[in-house]
């Protein structure tokens, strides 16, 4: 199973054992049946354009045929990104263009997936000696990697593959935002803070969150 993020609509792809198991936990979700690539060529440009909040299900035989139909629409661009925490617990987070994300960024070439991951870090929060932890799990067949989609200045369709893993930070820094990236602010925020966080941040920045900490999304 793959969850991909247009925007407000969350695109899950599954074969016949991901759509039994996705049933169980949604009430609700449009269905639609994958026979060949025309179907995301007739209807990805839709769902660029809407603003509803919904989860459409695409099943496949193959989950790997479905997976690579839908790629073939993008350019993929590579990223890493971190769940980074101090020792009360408490996650990193960044401000940026009017909503609460999570510090990442593109792979340069030369460069590891983590390498990536703690670079793009420590740059945009302003903060070095990060300890590296795991790859964050979630339990899906794209395991530590979310999806989402997006139209770059040129008007070319991306797919950002942004790998996650969990930091540790116990330094006293002072948190610097790095401003030529549009961010605003660095904080710590607590669980406590997450339902009000989440009012005002991203899909997939929401999931990620919510698988690590084994929160139960509403």
């Amino acid at each position: 199973m793959y969850k991909i993020y247009i925007n407000n609509i969350q695109l899950i792809l599954c074969d016949s054992e991901g759509f039994m198991r996705l049933i169980e936990k949604l009430d609700r979700f449009q269905f639609l049946k994958f026979k060949d690539s025309d179907l995301f060529k007739d209807n990805i440009a839709l769902w660029e354009s809407s603003t509803e909040t919904r989860t459409i299900c695409i099943k496949g035989d193959s989950l790997k045929i479905l997976f690579n139909a839908f790629c073939s629409n993008y350019k993929i661009h590579p990223a890493g990104g971190g769940l980074v925490l101090n020792p009360d617990k408490e996650l990193l987070m960044i401000y940026r263009l009017g909503k609460w994300d999570l510090p990442k960024g593109h792979q340069e070439k030369g460069e590891t997936i983590e390498e990536t991951a703690l670079r793009e870090v420590e740059e945009e929060c302003g903060i070095t000696k990060l300890k590296l932890g795991k790859a964050v799990n979630q339990k899906l067949k794209q395991k530590n990697i979310t999806y989402h989609t997006y139209i770059s200045k040129k008007g070319k369709r991306i797919l950002k593959q942004t790998f996650w893993y969990e930091m540790f930070y116990n330094q006293n820094e002072t948190l610097v935002p790095q401003t030529e990236e549009d961010i605003e602010k660095v904080e710590w925020i607590t669980q406590e803070q997450f339902p009000a966080v989440f009012q005002n941040s991203y899909p997939s920045v929401i999931d990620i969150i919510s698988t690590y900490f084994k929160i139960e999304k509403s």
